[in-house]
């Protein structure tokens, strides 16, 4: 009987074979062998890509500190605001519209059926005893159920959990920072605004509020701080008097089974039946629920400047690995021979192009490294960036887990993606004639020419998209103020919170303003309700009285200021007068309005003489100023209105000096605010031109990134194309040298 013949090889005993794991190990050893040998190709492709992948990390972590980072709580996406619609007295904040505490209770009652728990809180400045000293600090006044209703958990103590307790809590980096951590500062007695609380706990670790970037490091039951005050809370609409207590935000969790939809149409419904006594002129149009980390009226702007971040961040990621691609392909064109010498001795096409796929993946994964590399070091320098706003600014664009997993990933996906294309090329070719040729064949192939115009339409689109947004930011931050910065130094103060009656409030103000006026280089002191810019503002409605039967309503910005207001801010006045020394406390209610309000209330005559209606007030028209910006959010044009403080008094006041030299003053400042109470501290002390230059920060710090992406891109492409081409002429040696041998001229060949 024949023998029957033998089986056939296994695969495991063709060259170039063996299980899975042995597979790998070859081709990455093979793949670092070929890296090293080619260090310069190496660096070069690496540094590119960490290039891209360094800006698509950046902006992918501005984008998640921003719009997607939520507050350490269990279940953000439950948490909702109440957005109160209101035709009157509106007074906003950082964190959304005010209510009045009794009102917030009152939504408490009426949506149990909505809400968990219904907490309430505002944003405040704080002056709190240190033993180093007293020193102003960022924080919130809640609700006694504030930390119940968001679950949060302490780091050490205990959290509060009634309004009426004398408690207050304070962050886990003002603890570190101020207490170096230490246990045994729970249950010491702080002083804070002239008030004694007693420190019952530690926030847990990273909880500094719900809202986005906008942070604070201590929180109060805010009916406690009212009961605490030594003379009895200014309790009217004083959005700067500091802390704010009878004014909240109202914040909630919503029930399990409830839609957001559902929620919001129940509150919209019940918002216009909540009634209080002293509210009987407030007319509520309706309510909705809100995002709690970021206001909607700055959401599209934000949304806007990281979406164009991350646009073109990930345009000059696309030109990096197009160039990258086209290099790879240019050198797989050359490593044709080797190719063919390995096909030819029995290595399979799928197992040329995993290899050089692997190699292809390994040189992107290195960028993708050095990339997530650099941009840790650059997230860490953009959260350094100290901003003159009147509030802490948190801004957490680290390079987090999440960051850098999708940082990598991309970069293996993109190795992947931009590696089988050059690989295929690499191996389909005719063996024969890849044998029999002597050095690097001139062949060019469509893809070469895809990615050579491909680099250049997306360089091409990134410095038109670059262009456009830097000329969109430049115009919103060079938009015209109303007012001069230079040579003005700015800083608050709250009386109200430290027991001052208007009285002694007005007292001490006058007498500030006659000490810092006495400090050498001073040549004028003025008092305000707010510096403008610095993100407080208040807006109440307003109608035109005119006779007619329903007049019009419109959104007022306001601010109540002295005399000297316009002359040390250097506001223009077009028609009319300023609020002067004769509009008095016993006088008529006057105001001075900005062009833009008079032309929207009385659109076919003259504003001057004519009366208008706000907040229960009737003021007369003594003067029109120029359009300006008055708000952070650059939501202008807007309606602005100037009152005499004379006739309306507020407790929290910002105080304006102008002169040479004024950074100087400072120090001079602080003494002088210690020597009167050394209980109240000066907040946020600065020059207004770093006031202004830090809200023109965010539009020209877009406007310059975005033209750094776009140059950038510009010169990978350049530099991808000049390689690629480079590359070409070289492999074309031979051409040229045959068609010079037969008389070719120089000038032809070039």
């Amino acid at each position: 009987m024949a023998p029957s013949p033998p089986p056939p090889a296994s695969s495991s005993t063709r060259p170039g074979s063996g299980d899975g794991w042995d597979v790998l190990r070859q081709d990455l050893s093979f793949a670092l062998r070929g890296l090293r040998r080619h260090r310069t190709f190496t660096v070069v492709a690496a540094s590119t890509l960490a290039i891209g992948i360094a800006a698509t990390t950046v902006a992918l972590s501005i984008a998640d500190g921003v719009l997607l980072a939520s507050p350490p709580i269990p279940e953000p996406d439950r948490m909702a605001s109440i957005w109160e619609l209101r035709a009157v007295d509106v007074a906003e904040s950082m964190e959304g519209r005010l209510l009045t505490y009794p009102r917030y209770e009152a939504y408490r009652e009426a949506t149990a059926d909505v809400f968990e728990g219904l907490a309430g809180h505002s944003y405040g400045h704080f002056s709190v005893g240190f033993p180093a000293g007293t020193a102003a600090v960022d924080g919130f006044l809640t609700s006694g159920n504030y930390f119940t209703v968001l679950g949060v958990t302490p780091a050490a103590g205990r959290l509060y959990a009634e309004d009426g307790e004398a408690a207050v809590v304070i962050s886990e980096r003002l603890w570190r920072r101020r207490f170096a951590g230490d246990a045994a500062v729970i249950g010491r007695t702080l002083t804070i605004d002239s008030r004694p609380f007693t420190l019952v706990g530690v926030a847990g670790r990273g909880f500094v509020g719900t809202m986005s970037t906008f942070t604070g490091d201590v929180w109060m039951p805010a009916p406690a701080y009212a009961a605490a005050s030594p003379s009895g809370l200014d309790n009217s609409a004083d959005v700067n008097a500091g802390a704010r207590p009878s004014l909240v935000v109202p914040i909630g969790r919503l029930r399990d089974g409830l839609t957001r939809e559902q929620a919001s149409a129940r509150v919209d419904d019940l918002a216009p039946r909540i009634r209080e006594d002293e509210d009987a002129r407030l007319r509520v149009a309706g309510a909705r629920l809100e995002d709690i980390r970021i206001r909607s009226d700055l959401m599209p702007m934000v949304r806007l400047g990281v979406g164009i971040l991350v646009g073109t961040a990930g345009m000059l990621l696309l030109i990096a690995c197009a160039n990258i691609a086209g290099v790879v392909l240019t050198r797989a064109l050359d490593r044709q021979r080797e190719v063919a010498v390995r096909l030819a001795i029995g290595a399979g096409r799928f197992r040329i192009v995993r290899q050089m796929v692997t190699e292809n993946l390994l040189l992107f994964l290195i960028g993708g490294a050095g990339g997530v590399l650099v941009a840790w070091v650059v997230s860490r320098l953009i959260a350094g960036v100290e901003l003159p706003l009147n509030a802490t600014i948190t801004l957490d664009v680290s390079v987090g887990l999440k960051v850098l997993l999708a940082g990598l990933a991309l970069s293996g996906l993109l190795g992947v993606l931009f590696g089988v294309a050059p690989a295929h090329r690499a191996s389909d070719m005719e063996l024969a004639r890849s044998l029999k040729e002597a050095g690097p064949t001139p062949a060019r192939s469509r893809t070469w020419d895809i990615f050579v115009v491909g680099q250049i339409c997306v360089a091409t689109l990134l410095l038109v998209v670059a262009t456009l947004t830097a000329r969109s930011f430049a115009r919103i931050a060079d938009v015209e103020l109303g007012f001069d910065p230079e040579n003005v130094l700015v800083a608050t103060l709250a009386l109200g919170s430290h027991g001052y009656d208007e009285e002694e409030g007005r007292a001490f103000y006058a007498e500030l303003e006659r000490r810092v006026e006495a400090l050498p280089g001073v040549e004028g002191v003025s008092l305000a309700e707010f510096v403008v810019l610095r993100g407080a503002s208040a807006s109440n409605g307003a109608r035109p009285l005119d006779g007619s039967d329903d007049p019009p309503s419109f959104s007022v910005n306001r601010n109540i200021v002295d005399p000297e207001y316009a002359e040390v801010n250097r506001v223009p006045v077009l028609r009319g007068r300023f609020i002067s020394d004769q509009d008095g406390a016993g006088t008529p209610p006057v105001a001075v309005i900005n062009e833009l309000l008079a032309s929207r209330m009385w659109p076919e005559g003259d504003a001057l003489g004519q009366r208008f209606r706000t907040g229960g007030v009737d003021y007369e028209v003594v003067g029109v100023v120029a359009d300006g910006v008055y708000s952070f959010t650059y939501e202008d044009p807007k309606n602005h209105a100037y009152f005499a403080s004379a006739q309306r008094y507020r407790s929290g006041r910002s105080l304006h000096v102008r002169g040479d030299g004024v950074a100087g003053l400072i120090p001079e400042l602080r003494r002088v605010v210690a020597e009167m109470d050394p209980d109240v501290a000066v907040e946020a002390p600065t020059l207004m031109t770093e006031v202004v230059a830090a809200n023109r920060f965010l539009p020209r710090f877009l406007a310059t990134l975005t033209t750094a992406f776009a140059v950038t891109g510009l010169v990978l492409a350049a530099l991808g194309v000049y390689g690629m081409l480079s590359s070409h002429v070289v492999r074309r040696k031979r051409e040229y040298a045959v068609r010079i041998a037969l008389g070719a001229r120089s000038r032809g060949i070039l």
